[in-house]
């Protein structure tokens, strides 16, 4: 009867399990790579946080400024119809959860050539929050003719 042998038993005892050094780097790759996982998921989290409040604070520049397009041109020259400060908050409906956005904006005269400066405004609207420790802004700005838009709403 022939044996089988262990092709595994030719190697002393000793030398069948790995060594404190291989482990060691092993542990130390394994750390490596968690911490590296770890800081690109929560990197990834607060770049996309960010790109939501500033998606939402341009939604509500665009909302108060498409609200001003539609004023008549009486309404946008006279004093206190625009309001000159606003807020909003970041979760519409609810007003006082999470951000809170807080805006102004102002109606002047166009910057350039007086032959239109009668018949233009401009208007500049500007708004900031607070995100963690940082204060964001944004500006946006467009022009308003005498007879523009608002002259179609029936």
């Amino acid at each position: 009867m022939k044996t089988q042998t262990n092709q595994f038993r030719s190697r002393p005892a000793h030398a069948l399990a790995f060594t404190l050094a291989e482990i060691m780097i092993a542990v130390a790759m394994v750390s490596i790579m968690f911490v590296s996982l770890y800081g690109g998921i929560s990197s990834g989290f607060s770049i996309i946080q960010a790109a939501r409040e500033n998606l939402r604070g341009t939604q509500i520049m665009l909302e108060k400024m498409e609200t001003v397009r539609l004023y008549s041109w009486d309404q946008v020259n006279s004093n206190g119809f625009v309001p000159c400060e606003f807020t909003a908050s970041f979760y519409p409906g609810h007003t006082n959860s999470g951000i809170l956005y807080s805006g102004t904006m102002e109606v002047t005269n166009v910057p350039f050539s007086e032959v239109y400066s009668p018949d233009m405004r401009l208007i500049i609207m500007k708004i900031q929050w607070n995100s963690g420790n940082v204060v964001r802004k944004r500006e946006m700005r467009t022009y308003i003719a005498r007879h523009g838009l608002q002259n179609y709403i029936y």
